[in-house]
C-alpha cells in the first residue's frame, strides 16, 4: 500500500502539477478528515481510493487549497443526471452500463463513491475491459463553479454520464434569482466556467500506486 508522499508523487508526475502545491493541498484535506492521518515513516497512514479520490477531486475542484475540503464534499455529494451514448445528444435516466458505477441495489453511486469504487478495481487490473466493456479512455471532468461533473468513457459505445452538484450557496435559492446571486458570489467572473479534467493515464498511475506502493 502507498503512503500519501507516494500518493502526491504519482499525481505531480502525471499532472505535471508541482508537488509542494501538491502537499499543501494534501494538508488541508488531512485537517479537513477527507486524507487519513498517521506516523512518519514506517508509521505513516496507508492510503486507499478513498484517499486517492478525495486528492484528486480537491486538485480539480479548488480554486484555492484551503477551499478543497469543501469543494471535495460537495462534489463527492454530486448525484447522477443522466447519461448520453455516442454524441447523439439524448440524454438517459436509466443506470449507464458501467458496473462500477453501480452500488448493490443497481442504482447509480455518487459521484464520489464511484471514484472510490472505480480505483478499487482498478488496483487489480483494467477495469472496464475485465467488465467485457471495450474502452479506450476514461476523462473525469469537473465544471466549475456549480460542480457539474461527468465521467466519460470513450470506446464503443461511447458514454457520457453526466453528476450534478450546484453551489450548496445556491441550495434553496429560487432559479430566477440565481443571476444575481452569482453576479455577488462572483463579481469578477460570474459567466466564467473554469473546467478542469483528467484522464485514464492519470487515473491507472494512481490506483497502481494504491495498489503497489512506491514504485
Amino acid at each position: 500500500m502507498a503512503r500519501l508522499t507516494d500518493l502526491i508523487a504519482t499525481l505531480a508526475t502525471e499532472t505535471g502539477q508541482r508537488e509542494q502545491g501538491l502537499t499543501q493541498l494534501a494538508r488541508h484535506l488531512r485537517e479537513g478528515g477527507l486524507i487519513r492521518q498517521g506516523g512518519r515513516g514506517r508509521g505513516a497512514a496507508q492510503m486507499g481510493p478513498t484517499d486517492a479520490a478525495n486528492l484528486l477531486l480537491g486538485l480539480l475542484a479548488s480554486d484555492q487549497w484551503q477551499d478543497a475540503p469543501d469543494r471535495v464534499r460537495h462534489a463527492r455529494e454530486a448525484t447522477f443526471n443522466g447519461y448520453e451514448r455516442n454524441y447523439d445528444g439524448k440524454v438517459r435516466d436509466d443506470p449507464p452500463p458501467l458496473p462500477f458505477l453501480l452500488d448493490a441495489s443497481g442504482a447509480v453511486r455518487p459521484l464520489g463513491d464511484a471514484l472510490d469504487a472505480m480505483l478499487a478495481e482498478m488496483m487489480n487490473g483494467d477495469l472496464l475491459r475485465q467488465n467485457g466493456f471495450p474502452v479506450e479512455n476514461i476523462d473525469i471532468v469537473v465544471t466549475r463553479p456549480g460542480l457539474q461533473c461527468s465521467i466519460e468513457v470513450r470506446g464503443e459505445p461511447t458514454l457520457f454520464v453526466h453528476f450534478n452538484r450546484s453551489d450548496p450557496r445556491f441550495d434553496g435559492v429560487p432559479h430566477e434569482e440565481w443571476d444575481a446571486l452569482a453576479r455577488k458570489l462572483y463579481p469578477l467572473s460570474p459567466n466564467l466556467t473554469i473546467t478542469a479534467s483528467v484522464g485514464y493515464g492519470v487515473l491507472a498511475p494512481l490506483a497502481e500506486c494504491i495498489a503497489e506502493g512506491p514504485r
